[in-house]
């Protein structure tokens, strides 16, 4: 079956039509227009009644927007033609599989496709669909829900968004959108911006969804590296919505941003000795908003790894052109002990620092984590055990503990939000 985001299907069968704001379509240079043929509902007022019936017949009578499996496009009709194929194959409403499948088992107990009684709703002035039915077009919106049933929502899915659907990340890119920073996911509009944090090109991805009908509009925000959702409901002007996001969403990202460097600081950076007191092995880690968490030095036995292994093993055509390079510490979200989620593995990567004098290629950043392995290991496998305050690196044999001699490594960005956001925070670094 081809993906409905690429099956060329149009958006919308049953608005967007210039007759229903422009009476007399000759006054911009259209021909006239008789009957009533070219209405979606032409058996009954378009007030969002349409069937089934009447969504098949319209999308029947018009051509795809893309050829098939080319291009990905905004498609409400793909989502009413998803609701039908749930109600034949479960026997029940689109309503009530919602309610069963998603709004009972999350507790969402404000949420519903029906109307619910009137002093639970803002009513925007010169607004009346508070009320509007959606017909066939239920799956494309028209979802009656409060902040908290929301907050509910998005909270699950950043603890499960893994195994909501079987072998799919629901928040993986499923195809390109248009320009450099913005992709089609399942079921997000994603959204990814250089520009937002300072100091440092690191990009913050913000997977978002919105809609709404005239008067009364949404929009949530997922921010999964920051363990955050955000949720904006708005009755009234169209335009709160967008100064709301622009106002709070990067100063929420901003403070949440400098509060996990001062974790990371605290938790990770520092100076180390080895275990085993015989060896001549040390080590420090330090945090920066600019590179992230890095390896400033690293002793084995006698052996500078940094300036000898790393060169040799891991980077031999940055050692051999001059390029200047940093080891930055990432996570692989896996354990050495799964069951207890202790042991945290990370993985050192060698990254290019950037220069001035850059070309189009130096854009181009391909990851290779698992390069070089020794006796089976990884070489560059770093493992955290952060209960007992040890750090080992499993190649090479050598576990750190914290030098008690040394201050701890001060980082380099700047504090100042970590109280406004201590709490609100759940790091899974």
């Amino acid at each position: 079956m081809t993906d409905c985001r690429s099956s060329g299907i149009p958006r919308d069968f049953s608005s967007g039509f210039i007759r229903e704001s422009l009476p007399d379509p000759t006054t911009i240079g259209l021909p006239p227009l008789f009957g009533n043929s070219t209405l979606p509902c032409p058996e009954a007022a378009n007030n969002g009644s349409c069937t089934g019936a009447d969504l098949m017949r319209a999308l029947k009578q018009r051509k795809p927007v893309f050829a098939p499996d080319t291009k990905s496009t905004y498609s409400n009709d793909a989502f009413s033609l998803l609701g039908l194929v749930l109600e034949q194959t479960t026997g029940i409403s689109y309503s009530e599989y919602m309610a069963r499948a998603i709004f009972e088992p999350l507790g969402l107990s404000s949420t519903s496709f029906e109307k619910p009684p009137d002093d639970h709703a803002v009513f925007p002035i010169g607004s009346d669909i508070w009320d509007w039915e959606e017909g066939v077009e239920r799956p494309t919106g028209g979802l009656y829900s409060s902040s908290s049933d929301m907050s509910k929502f998005l909270r699950y899915v950043l603890k499960n968004y893994n195994s909501i659907a079987t072998g799919e990340n629901w928040l993986s890119p499923a195809s390109w959108g248009t320009g450099m920073s913005n992709f089609y996911g399942m079921p997000w509009e994603i959204f990814r911006n250089d520009k937002i944090l300072e100091n440092t090109r690191r990009p913050v991805t913000i997977y978002t969804k919105s809609g709404g009908l005239p008067g009364y509009y949404s929009l949530v925000a997922l921010l999964p590296e920051y363990n955050l959702g955000v949720t904006f409901l708005v009755g009234g002007d169209h335009k709160v919505l967008g100064s709301l996001r622009d106002l709070l969403l990067p100063a929420l990202i901003k403070a949440a941003e400098s509060a996990m460097w001062e974790y990371v600081a605290d938790q990770y950076a520092g100076k180390m000795v080895a275990t085993e007191e015989s060896l001549n092995s040390s080590l420090t880690l330090a945090s920066s908003l600019k590179d992230g968490l890095t390896i400033t030095n690293f002793i084995s036995n006698g052996t500078d790894v940094l300036n000898f292994v790393i060169p040799q093993f891991l980077a031999p055509n940055l050692g051999q052109q001059g390029i200047s390079w940093h080891a930055q510490l990432i996570p692989t979200m896996l354990f050495r002990n799964e069951t207890f989620e202790k042991g945290e593995i990370w993985r050192m990567l060698i990254v290019e620092s950037r220069t001035e004098n850059s070309s189009v290629f130096d854009e181009w950043c391909v990851s290779d984590v698992d390069s070089v392995t020794y006796k089976g290991i990884p070489i560059n496998e770093v493992v955290f055990w952060r209960e007992e305050g040890l750090v080992e690196f499993s190649a090479f044999g050598v576990v750190f503990k914290p030098d008690v001699d040394e201050t701890a490594v001060s980082s380099t960005f700047t504090s100042g939000y970590f109280r406004q956001v201590q709490g609100l925070l759940k790091f899974g670094i």
